[in-house]
């Protein structure tokens, strides 16, 4: 009898545990306009077509060109040209910090501030920066996200994207 009554408190905190993770599980998973922005700030950066889905409509509209294919493609075609591999002009955020700097009910502005390093390879980047062998370079945008059928997205001109830049 003293036997099971010494396993509650362990079954206690399975339970407590078990129910915490689905907690946090569940908030995780909950679509925010800070959230978006490091999403699409990292896939811009390593040259990831996932950023076309962190994109507003309104620059995925045009008919007749792809935003994102385009950037890729002039990246690959820049880095052709330099007798490099795409893999040369990637990078890797790191110490990434945002700010919201205004915020209504369906539109926020959010400042990005990062150190970028370029990222042949995830590992050789996190190498070389606890080495600290390589250069690292500031980042610091601001990004105008909407909300866009419950989701936000980002808009206006990041990085020069909009095609009537």
């Amino acid at each position: 009898m003293e036997k099971k009554a010494s396993l509650a408190p362990f079954a206690l905190v399975i339970v407590l545990a078990v129910c915490l993770q689905v907690v946090l599980v569940a908030a995780d998973t909950l679509e925010t306009p800070v959230k978006v922005a490091k999403n699409f700030v990292k896939a811009y950066y390593l040259l990831d077509p996932s950023m076309k889905e962190l994109l507003c409509s309104e620059l995925l509209e045009t008919e007749d060109q792809d935003i994102v294919d385009d950037y890729i493609y002039a990246k690959m075609d820049e880095a052709r040209q330099r007798g490099l591999s795409i893999g040369y002009l990637r990078q890797m955020l790191y110490d990434i910090h945002l700010e919201t700097v205004e915020e209504s009910e369906n539109e926020v502005i959010i400042h990005v501030s990062a150190t970028s390093r370029v990222c042949i390879n995830p590992v050789f980047a996190t190498v070389a920066r606890i080495f600290f062998i390589g250069n690292e370079y500031p980042l610091n945008v601001t990004l105008h996200l909407i909300k866009e059928n419950g989701n936000w997205r980002v808009c206006g001109n990041p990085f020069n994207l909009s095609p009537t830049a």
